[in-house]
């Protein structure tokens, strides 16, 4: 099991959106506004789900 939390999961997004990066995934995709961004998490969270009922960890 991982320390990882959602804390860290937000200052890591809140550091990539105010990033100067222009090659920046996570800045652009916060450019496109609120509905990509939710989009871009339920398509990440029904692979997370297929994943837990496939025991696949990775």
């Amino acid at each position: 099991m991982t320390n990882f939390t959602l804390a860290d999961l937000d200052a890591i997004i809140a550091a990539r959106a105010a990033s100067d990066d222009e090659m920046s995934y996570t800045r652009k995709l916060m450019g496109k506004g609120v509905a990509k961004c939710a989009q871009k998490l339920g398509e990440e969270a029904v692979e997370a789900a297929i994943a837990a009922v496939q025991h696949d960890r990775g």
